[in-house]
Order: structure tokens, then C-alpha cells, then sequence
């Protein structure tokens, strides 16, 4: 398998004959979409470094990788390997999708308060496509995107959540996508659709896991709808095996006065890529993303964001964090886009990164595309390593080197992790990251 950051002629891919093996669904506007997205996918091809999007991250790797259909692998999952994951048993209603299908065996989303649905997008399909017609694809457009155009030809499952307006959902909806992958390299498309109607609130929690470590990829693809005064708290946590690779897309239209909170956690992964964007299309939207990358060994993870203002008087706010270790590199690349109609914006963003090695790597890029006259932007990025000084301030206080170490990095995270209200989420995901951190810094003897 060729090691990433080499290139790799990309059309070695099996995933556009894979695609051509979803059976048709039999509704007309899903099956034109499917056909459309496929064309496109065979149009794009995979991504290369020669395009400018992708210039840092090369998926020569995937495109090496001889996919098998993650739906007719079979793996079958216990609810005690399902209990034993980290971030599995929280304390909230869940629906589970094991290898990309729901797995109603594994799912608890009984007894779900009043005002909201939380259902297999592939029984929505079948009983009531016409309700989702007007949000899939909506968001979510895979003309110059080619993982989102294979997506949309080749999902066969996914979560579809649905808040009625006016509805006040206190609790949070796990979504958990599993990858259970037996020795096999399968690959699963996972669509998420979630609808928050107007002056409604809801959280959601979206997780990728899995069970063993062989490759494997994620394809995922997430779309949400917010109405008028509609109030979503998300987080995406993203925790696959060390040999799996991890497409993701989630997007987001807003209308007027609607509030959207995105926290996107990244752990795992040979090579991970996320876009993450939202579309403050309503006066008054704000839109927030709280971002947390951590790559050690000889991992890779990319983060592009793209947050488009439409419309007067719409604030977002943006702190995205990374800390690398190893050969491991990062990318982030974040754009915020003022349209000439959305005067009055207020839009701030900030990449900060924490490099432990002399041999990880960081490529940050912010970026600002102001088309309109009244407005206050600002964007930054830093670059840096665990400050001796405060090192010295801690060990003199009789603080040995790894567990100086461990205090400077917890404090550098916090601000991301505190910023998740679900507490048992919280907390998992703080010592998941001081586990993998703790890991990279030995075991606590002086060095």
C-alpha cells in the first residue's frame, strides 16, 4: 500500500464498480439522484494532490485499496463488544449502524420524548421517501465533490433524525456508526439527515468506531436543516481503528435566527478528512465550530472548513485546535465567505496547534473572502511546542517531565472539550485524549 504523501494513480479504485451494485431503490427522484451522483463521481475521479483543495493530503492509499461492500460482509456484533467501547454506553437514546445498516438489536430509542424521530434513513425510504425529499442532497452537493457524489450513489443506511417545531429535546440522540470489519477492507457510505423545525432544540451526538484494527474506509456524509429559531448542539466524534481511512462531509443550511453549535473531535485514523460547513442563509443565524484534532505515529488529518455568510447580521466563531506527535502531519483550512448582501457580519476564527516532535508537520491556511463593505472578520493561526518555561515553573515544583507535560497539553485542549455540555461525553472524550497523548509521552520516567 503506498504510504501517504506519495502519489498514486488514482483511477486504480474499485469504488465506482462498487457503486454500480446498489440495487435501485424504485423511487424515481432517489434513483436520478443516485445516477446523477455516480456520473459525477466517474467524471471527478478521486482527488489528487494536483488540485488545490486537495494539494496536502493524497489519497493515493484508498485508491490502492480493494474494497469489499461493508453491507454483504456480514459482522455481526454482540451488545457486550458494543458495550466495551469507550464512547458506546452513554447514558442517552441511540441508534446503531453496524458496517454502514441499522442494527436494531444495538439501538435504544424507546420511550424518546415527545417531538422527535429517530429512524433507519433506509425505513424512511421505504415508507415515506417523499417526507425527506426536500433535504437529502440539499445541503450536501457533491458537484465538486467527489466522496460526496460516491456517497450519494452508493449509501444503503443511515440515521434520519427529525425534530418537530417547537419541540425541546433536552437529551442527546447517539448516532453510532460501527465498523466491524473481520479481516476484510469494506467499505460502508453512511448518510445522516437531521431537521430541526422552527423555534426547536435538540442534541446530537455522531460517533464512528469500530471493532479490530484492519482497513477499512468511512465514507460519510452528514446534512442538516435548521428552521427559523431552530438550536442544534452537535458533536462529531470521529475515533476509527489506526489502519482506516475517514471521508467525512457534514453541512448545514440555516435560516433566519437559527443557532448551530458543531464540535468535530478527530482521534483515529491512517487518514482522515473532514468538511465541515454551513450556510448562514437567514438573518440573524450564528453558527459556531469547536474543533479538536490529535494525530500521532504516522497519521494524517484534514480539516476544511467553509462557513458562507448570505445574510445581513449573522455572527460564527471558530476555534479549531491540533496537537501532533510522530511523523504525523494535519491540515487545516479554514474559509469564512461574506457575500455582498450580508452586511453587518461578525466573524472570527482561530487554528492553534501544538507540534511535539520535530518531525510532525502542520499546514494551516485561514482564509477570508469579504464581498460586502460592513463587516468585522479576523482569522489566525499559531504554530508552537510545549513552552519550556512553563515546563521549568512546574517541574521546580516537584512535577515530574511526563506529568508536566500532561497538565500543559490537558490545559491546551480544555478549551475545546469544555465546551461540550453533555457531561459522561465529556469525559470520555477528555481521557481518551490524555490515553493517546499519555501514550506519546512515555510513561512518566524522566527523559
Amino acid at each position: 500500500m503506498p504510504r501517504i504523501g506519495t502519489e498514486a494513480d488514482v483511477s486504480e479504485s474499485n469504488l465506482a464498480r462498487l457503486a454500480t451494485e446498489v440495487e435501485k431503490s424504485g423511487i424515481p427522484w432517489l434513483d436520478r439522484l443516485r445516477e446523477s451522483a455516480l456520473d459525477r463521481f466517474e467524471t471527478l475521479g478521486l482527488p489528487s494532490t494536483r488540485e488545490e483543495e486537495w494539494r496536502h493530503t493524497n489519497v493515493a492509499p484508498i485508491a490502492a485499496t480493494t474494497f469489499t461492500r461493508a453491507s454483504a460482509s456480514g459482522g455481526a456484533v454482540s451488545k457486550a463488544e458494543l458495550s466495551a467501547l469507550a464512547l458506546a454506553e452513554l447514558g442517552c437514546p441511540r441508534i446503531v449502524m453496524v458496517n454502514g445498516r441499522h442494527a436494531p438489536d444495538l439501538s435504544e430509542v424507546t420511550g424518546l420524548p415527545s417531538g422527535i424521530q429517530v429512524e433507519s434513513l433506509a425505513a424512511v425510504l421505504r415508507s415515506r421517501p417523499d417526507e425527506i425529499e426536500p433535504h437529502f442532497g440539499n445541503s450536501a452537493r457533491f458537484e465538486d465533490r467527489a466522496f460526496t457524489a460516491l456517497n450519494t450513489a452508493s449509501f444503503e443506511d443511515g440515521a434520519v433524525i427529525t425534530v418537530a417545531p417547537g419541540a425541546m429535546i433536552e437529551t442527546p440522540i447517539h448516532v453510532l456508526y460501527l465498523t466491524a470489519a473481520a479481516g476484510v477492507a469494506v467499505v460502508s457510505h453512511p448518510r445522516t439527515l437531521v431537521v430541526v423545525g422552527d423555534d426547536a432544540q435538540a442534541s446530537l451526538i455522531e460517533s464512528y468506531q469500530s471493532l479490530g484494527d484492519g482497513a477499512y474506509l468511512h465514507n460519510a456524509v452528514t446534512e442538516v436543516t435548521l428552521g427559523q429559531n431552530a438550536r442544534l448542539d452537535h458533536v462529531h466524534v470521529q475515533s476509527d481503528g489506526p489502519e482506516a481511512f475517514h471521508i467525512g462531509s457534514i453541512q448545514s443550511l440555516q435560516a433566519r435566527d437559527s443557532r448551530w453549535t458543531q464540535h468535530n473531535i478527530s482521534f483515529g485514523a491512517k487518514l482522515a478528512r473532514h468538511d465541515v460547513g454551513s450556510v448562514l442563509g437567514g438573518e440573524g443565524a450564528e453558527a459556531t465550530l469547536n474543533g479538536l484534532y490529535l494525530a500521532v505515529g504516522d497519521q494524517h488529518v484534514d480539516n476544511h472548513t467553509v462557513l458562507v455568510h448570505a445574510k445581513p447580521h449573522c455572527p460564527s466563531h471558530e476555534v479549531y485546535k491540533g496537537i501532533l506527535s510522530g511523523h504525523a502531519q494535519a491540515v487545516f483550512n479554514g474559509r469564512i465567505v461574506v457575500r455582498p448582501d450580508a452586511q453587518k457580519t461578525d466573524a472570527k476564527q482561530s487554528n492553534k496547534n501544538m507540534l511535539l516532535t520535530d518531525d510532525a508537520m502542520i499546514h494551516t491556511r485561514p482564509q477570508l473572502e469579504i464581498y460586502a463593505d460592513d463587516v468585522k472578520c479576523t482569522h489566525g493561526a499559531t504554530i508552537g511546542r510545549l513552552q519550556e518555561e512553563e515546563l521549568f515553573y512546574l517541574r521546580a515544583r516537584g512535577i515530574g517531565l511526563a506529568e508536566a507535560r500532561s497538565i500543559l497539553i490537558h490545559g491546551f485542549v480544555g478549551e475545546i472539550f469544555d465546551k461540550i455540555a453533555f457531561d459522561p461525553l465529556r469525559e470520555r472524550l477528555a481521557g481518551e485524549a490524555l490515553t493517546i497523548m499519555a501514550r506519546e509521552l512515555g510513561s512518566g520516567e524522566e527523559r
